[in-house]
This record gives C-alpha cells, structure tokens and sequence, in this order.
C-alpha cells in the first residue's frame, strides 16, 4: 500500500513537472529549445512512472517492454537539452548603453556624435536653424535655464512643434517598425542609425564590418556592436549566423532597452549560411517582436546579392528608406 502512494506521488509529480515545462516552452519558445525537450522529457518518465503505478494492480507484459522503450527516449532528450544548454551558452552578453550626451534646452538628449557632426558642418542653413530654435529663444527671453522651470512645460506648443522639425532629428523612424534601405554599402543605413544614437535611444548593432572599424568611422563609443562572424578567437563581441541565436540575441536586447533601434547589416551572409527561407521566417517572428516593442529595426540590403522575388518579398515585410 505505502509503495502504490509513493508511485502515485511519483506519477503526480512528473504531471506538475510537464505542465510546468510546457509553461515555460510557451513563454520561451522564440528564444530557445531547451523546455522543448525538457517538456518531451518530463512526458516520458510521466508515461514511465504511470506505466510503474499500474503494474501495482494489472501485470502485463506489454508494460515491461514499454518501460524498456521509454528510458532511451528520456536519455535521448536529456541529451538534446544539456547539447542546447552548452550552445546556448555561447550567446553574447549584450548590455544596452547610451552614447556620451548632452541636453537641449527643451530637454532633449543629444550624443556627442553630433557635435562632432556639427562641428564639421560648414552650412550656414543648419547652424541658423539650430542657433534660432524657438524653444532657446523662448527660454532666454523667460531668463530660464531650461524647458522644465517653466509652468507651461507639460502643455507647451513651441516645445512640441520645434522639436518636430528640429534639425537633431534628421530622420524619424517610428516605433515599433521594420525599415529597410536598398545600397550597395551599409553607409546609408549606418547614418540613420547613427542619428537615432543622437536623439538618445539605445543601440544594437549586428554587421559584417570588423566592429572596430565600425567605431573608427562612426564614432561610436559605447553602443554595443556585435560581429557577425564564425570567429571566435578576436576580442571583439561577436556572434554566429545562427537564427536562433541572433533572435535571442535581439529579443533580449529589446526587453533590456526600452525605447532602441537595432542596425542589422549581413542579411546576405545569413542567407548563405541558411537559407532564404528560414532567413524570412526569422524576419516574420522578429517584426513580431519589434511590432509590440518601443524599438525599430533598419535593415540594410545589397539587392544585387539576392534574386528580384526573394527582394520583393523583403519589401513586403518593411518601409522603404528612401533618402
């Protein structure tokens, strides 16, 4: 009697154990494989503890063999679980940081990345646009050192329409979109990237090109800028054309950083080391994800590396940057 209670409980304990497994597969399934074969774990020594708990009161033969069978399948996916667990250790530790700033008079963040840009900009137009920006003048003749002494902040006009054609914000990519510019070099998408640095928004950027270089040019300092690349012995962050890995490696980044954008450069090599289709079907679960974030991706496309309908189908799944 106390042996059949005990086997129950057994029984009842790996029920729990599946159900919760399946739980966590749910809520991870975009992410990782583990509680996959964990839950396909958890089902077979349930089956097996079952099996067990009826012999107490029917012997069939047939039970015996299904035991038999049964522990394989449970090694099997042990197996499958500890080999996802030691790949997916590899992923890169990406921790989101925002670029060396200064503040506006009306609030808004800038990056140094700017002034640099500006200091090397000659057009006279720029300057006076920035030299006149209402809300400065609006401060100074109040005698204010900023937007937020003033009573009228939460309610004010000037702040809301300057800041919409403030020349800091060249472009505005919405939250929660997928853009993608078509160039033979990722230069053009390196700069609207670059610019949402600026106004103050985390980054992530994935590409082809040495992060080092990426830095030299851009002046970037502090964004995290992963490789992607099969290398693994550089000292730079880097990351393998893995679909899962990079998926996990974005979402993580997303729930992380709040209002970002991510530059993605190297759909080509992804598409060699995959396939067209399985790079497509990563790019449907990531709009996904981006769809219902504060984020936005750019991604930037050679079209002479791909067929005219493998583009077409691309375009279907962002905005066209145009300028």
């Amino acid at each position: 009697m106390i042996i059949t209670i005990i086997k129950s409980l057994e029984a009842l304990s790996f029920l729990v154990a599946l159900l919760y497994s399946l739980k966590n597969y749910q809520l991870t399934k975009t992410k990782s494989n583990i509680w996959l074969y964990l839950s396909f774990t958890m089902l077979f020594i349930f089956m097996l503890s079952s099996v067990r708990l009826v012999k107490e009161f029917w012997f069939i033969e047939l039970f015996e063999i299904i035991q038999i069978e049964l522990i394989p399948l449970i090694l099997s996916f042990l197996l499958a679980s500890a080999i996802t667990v030691r790949k997916e250790r590899g992923l890169p530790v990406i921790i989101p940081a925002l670029e060396p700033d200064g503040m506006t008079y009306c609030g808004t963040s800038y990056s140094n990345l700017y002034l640099e840009r500006l200091a090397k900009q000659k057009a006279a137009a720029t300057s006076g646009k920035i030299e006149k920006c209402p809300v400065r003048v609006c401060v100074e003749e109040k005698k204010l050192n900023n937007c937020f002494e003033c009573p009228e902040y939460s309610n004010c006009s000037i702040r809301k329409k300057a800041i919409d054609k403030c020349p800091l914000f060249i472009y505005k990519l919405k939250k929660g979109g997928i853009y993608l510019k078509k160039e033979e070099t990722p230069e053009g998408g390196f700069e609207f990237f670059v610019d949402l640095l600026m106004r103050g928004l985390h980054g992530l950027c994935l590409t082809r090109i040495n992060p080092s270089k990426v830095r030299e040019k851009y002046g970037i300092k502090k964004t995290p800028i992963a490789w992607l690349t099969e290398l693994q012995n550089t000292d730079e962050l880097t990351i393998s054309p893995q679909l899962e890995l990079l998926l996990h490696t974005a979402t993580d980044f997303i729930d992380k950083s709040g209002n970002s954008v991510i530059f993605f450069d190297g759909l080509d090599y992804l598409i060699y080391h995959n396939s067209f289709r399985r790079v497509l079907h990563f790019l449907h679960r990531l709009r996904d994800e981006i769809a219902v974030s504060d984020s936005r991706l750019i991604i930037s496309i050679n079209p002479s590396t791909i067929g005219e309908k493998e583009l077409k189908l691309l375009e279907h799944e962002a905005d066209i940057i145009e300028l």
